[in-house]
């Protein structure tokens, strides 16, 4: 059986970039938020809960934008991606998750469109260097 995931994507406008809110887990590498539905959550509800539980941001689902869905048969997902825009001030900060084991994770904004330059030098899953190529395609230079 399939899991499903829901990923909520964070771009932030600068200057004449687009950058997205990334992530280094202790243990895992650079990531994206994301996070299981509970039993009977909507997904757009999910990715709002799941972004204020790994990240501090808080969001309201309404600012959420579906973007897609994406297949990931190497670990039996199935990831539901949202996006909203943040004028979020700080460059980077690091949050001690309520649900990851307490983990703390460090958030830094990345030029998006430049990011398959960083991605051969960040220890990533591959999954998530997918993503990254997925939400790449969907935000080409000077569009939305």
């Amino acid at each position: 059986m399939i899991r499903h995931k829901v990923c909520p994507i964070v771009l932030k406008k600068n200057q004449a970039r687009l950058d997205i809110l990334l992530f280094q887990h202790p243990n895992a590498g650079i990531q994206l938020v994301k996070g299981t539905p509970d039993p009977d959550e909507d997904l757009i509800q999910a990715a709002a809960r799941e972004l204020w539980e790994e990240s501090g941001l808080k969001v309201n689902p309404d600012s959420l934008h579906y973007l897609g869905e994406k297949i990931f048969s190497i670990v039996n997902q199935q990831w539901h991606f949202y996006y909203c825009e943040s004028n979020e001030n700080r460059m980077q900060w690091s949050w001690q998750t309520i649900d990851d084991h307490g983990h703390t994770f460090d958030f830094f904004w990345s030029d998006l469109h430049n990011i398959h330059q960083k991605m051969k030098d960040w220890k990533m899953h591959p999954v998530f260097s997918d993503v990254l190529l997925y939400i790449q395609k969907h935000f080409k230079q000077g569009h939305k």
